[in-house]
């Protein structure tokens, strides 16, 4: 069984604007060499992540 993660610079609808930004992850967690994004973290339009 696998989960899904969302990743440093994976693309992210945003209900704020309406556009599609990439995740600006921001945390020490990493996948792969990637940081995880976390609730907190921003897009590039500034919105902030939250749970689903």
């Amino acid at each position: 069984m696998s989960i899904a993660t969302a990743l440093d610079a994976h693309l992210t609808n945003c209900s704020k604007c309406g556009g599609t930004y990439p995740i600006i992850a921001t945390g020490t967690r990493t996948h792969n060499g990637f940081k995880a994004a976390l609730i907190g973290d921003k897009t590039a339009c500034s919105a902030t992540i939250i749970g689903a």
